[in-house]
C-alpha cells in the first residue's frame, strides 16, 4: 500500500499496487478519479526520499516500502 495525495492534501488515497506499474499509470488514474484539471504538467514526489519521479519508472524500480507517501503536484505550462 501506497499513500496518494493532492499537494494540499484535499485529496488522499491508500492505494494498493503492482510492483510493475509505471507512475504514469499511477498519476492517469489519480487524475482520472479525482478529476485533475488539464492544462497542466503533473510531477509525482516520494516525500520519504525527497525527490521526483520519473514517470516512465515503475513503482519497483524507485525502490517504493509500504506506506510510502506520494504527492501529487501540478505545475504550471507557459502558453
Amino acid at each position: 500500500e501506497i499513500i496518494l495525495k493532492d499537494a494540499t492534501s484535499a485529496r488522499q488515497n491508500i492505494v494498493d499496487v503492482l510492483p510493475d506499474v509505471t507512475f504514469t499509470e499511477l498519476l492517469n488514474t489519480a487524475k482520472d478519479v479525482w478529476g485533475l484539471p488539464d492544462g497542466y504538467e503533473y510531477i509525482i514526489r516520494v516525500s520519504r526520499l525527497g525527490r521526483q519521479v520519473v514517470l516512465s519508472h515503475t513503482i519497483q524500480a524507485i525502490g517504493l516500502r509500504d506506506h510510502d507517501v506520494l504527492e501529487i503536484q501540478a505545475q504550471g505550462v507557459a502558453g
